[in-house]
């Protein structure tokens, strides 16, 4: 029996040799940078002839799908895609599978779903053999219920929304839900086990296993009629559709005359759902029954931010919307809400008296605030007070601004031998200008502290207590670094992406993909 198991493995290795060899990748040993105490860095590379362009993975499941670009008569192109497994398991190449255009994938129990082209394919995970193919764009996988949900076309226009089992590519339902004027695929709340939550023109239940899908009115977008009458000479155009964000697929713009973004994150507390658009703030129990409903004194709201502090949820309105998809227009006045969270009895609710007609980012806390406007900033010690003074920035000294910090960046300074968190510390609030620099400010608005743009590091990867971090700046650095900011290892390797397996971090250059082992050398 030992020796007929022996005999096995050497089998499945040499199986996994002779697919390596035909798909013409070699493997070796490379160094990729050094450690604190000044031992060389080394990893295991694989190679490939062609270059890599996009890799996938999915927790608990073993095969990477690895996107590769197709070599045609006019060099490398998008033109056509090959898509590789590789067993991170047994670490060798199972199979390629070459696809027309770019290709978006996704490792599944099931296979690899690849969406191209406006449709979805599915990959065995043994061999790469197309199992099922189907019109259709994904824009969210249910993997454990065997379901993948997308819509039959990409104009907006199309509501249909079809739901396909992932292993064998049967159509179990289609049902509508309406995106002529909002996309909501990017933010997808769990509901129970089998139901999301998703607000894209209204507020929808959708039940994955039966199709059941129940719509609630809401007022998330509109389609500008006076835009509309203004360009009718010019001749209006259609929507402009593209990829983005999102699973797979997100409508960059819906047209010029489209106002979009008119609503609010979704805020889950323990037992409620809150979400405000337009017209209103609403809450709803776990079965998604209206609880309270609160309408604006103002009469309607923008983008806005929900954000909860034990029984009160707080609601900052910016005053804008989005034309086009991402161009910001006046759409109301801005202000500060806070109500009952059990109730909605609001507590205040402060319009804001200022000069500015939108507030183009903020911080605030159940304490104080921080205002950010295109030329100056504002901060509320008491944000019942509804009359914000605006403090001048100086853009020609210390650049435009371009936003508030809100996720932990890091900075490195030569010589120190750390790296410095810059987040909101309850002191200062961390601005950036759009020449890339970081100011923290205090509460009198002073500038205090700066931090370069080549100094500034943003984590590509965090797992446990570390993180790979990669410097914002044209010539790309990487640390290996501790969450407390010690560093580890520099790696001087250039890196596109990066993903972290169990105690292995895999590494994506222009054409290998590198696997680094961290446990030992934490332990170091």
């Amino acid at each position: 029996m030992k020796r007929q198991k022996t005999l096995m493995l050497c089998l499945m290795l040499a199986g996994c040799m002779t697919v390596s060899a035909q798909q013409n990748i070699t493997e070796d040993s490379i160094d990729i940078g050094e450690t604190m105490l000044g031992h060389t860095l080394k990893a295991r590379r694989i190679a490939f002839e062609k270059p890599i362009y996009r890799m996938s993975t999915t927790d608990g499941i073993d095969l990477m799908a690895i996107n590769l670009l197709t070599k045609e008569s006019n060099g490398f192109s998008l033109g056509r895609t090959t898509v590789a497994g590789y067993s991170m398991k047994d670490e060798c190449l199972r199979w390629q599978h070459e696809m027309k255009g770019g290709v978006k994938t996704m490792p599944t129990n099931h296979g690899i779903l690849a969406s191209s082209n406006n449709s979805v394919t599915l990959l065995a995970n043994e061999d790469g053999s197309e199992k099922w193919k189907k019109d259709l764009i994904p824009v969210m996988v249910a993997d454990s219920l065997d379901v993948v949900l997308g819509y039959k076309n990409a104009s907006p226009s199309s509501s249909k929304l079809i739901a396909l089992r992932i292993s064998t590519g049967e159509k179990l339902w289609e049902g509508k839900v309406k995106r002529e004027v909002s996309w909501g695929w990017d933010d997808i709340h769990q509901l129970g086990n089998n139901s999301i939550l998703v607000v894209a023109d209204d507020i929808n239940i959708i039940n994955l296993i039966t199709g059941d899908i129940r719509s609630i009115d809401a007022k998330t977008g509109f389609n500008d009629l006076k835009a509309a009458l203004l360009m009718g000479l010019a001749g209006a155009a259609g929507a402009i559709i593209g990829g983005g964000a999102g699973y797979y697929y997100t409508p960059m713009a819906y047209g010029p005359n489209v106002v979009n973004g008119l609503s609010s994150n979704i805020l889950q507390t323990d037992s409620c759902y809150y979400v405000a658009d337009r017209n209103s703030l609403r809450c709803f129990n776990n079965d998604m029954t209206e609880k309270w409903r609160f309408d604006y004194p103002t009469g309607k709201a923008s983008t806005s931010v929900l954000l909860s502090d034990y029984n009160t949820v707080y609601m900052i309105n910016f005053g804008y919307g989005r034309r086009n998809g991402n161009i910001k227009v006046k759409h109301s006045r801005p202000f500060i809400a806070s109500l009952n969270a059990l109730t909605g009895e609001p507590f205040f609710f402060n319009p804001l008296k200022m000069k500015k007609d939108i507030i183009e980012d903020a911080l605030v806390t159940p304490q104080e605030a921080y205002f950010l406007f295109d030329d100056g900033m504002a901060y509320q010690r008491d944000i019942n007070d509804s009359i914000v003074n605006v403090n001048p920035w100086d853009s020609k000294q210390y650049g435009k601004l371009a936003g508030i910090v809100h996720d932990t960046i890091y900075a490195y300074r030569e010589g120190e031998q750390m790296f410095t968190p810059i987040a909101y510390d309850g002191e200062q609030c961390p601005v950036i200008t759009e020449k890339g620099t970081v100011y923290m400010v205090n509460r009198d608005l002073q500038q205090q502290e700066s931090f370069d743009i080549g100094q500034i590091y943003v984590p590509m990867i965090e797992a446990d207590n570390y993180m790979l971090a990669a410097r914002l700046h044209v010539s790309m650095d990487y640390w290996l670094v501790h969450k407390l900011g010690m560093p580890i290892a520099h790696i001087t390797i250039p890196i596109r992406d990066a993903i972290r397996i169990g105690n292995k971090i895999y590494m994506l250059t222009a054409k290998d993909l590198v696997c680094m082992e961290v446990d030992n050398l934490i332990r170091e």
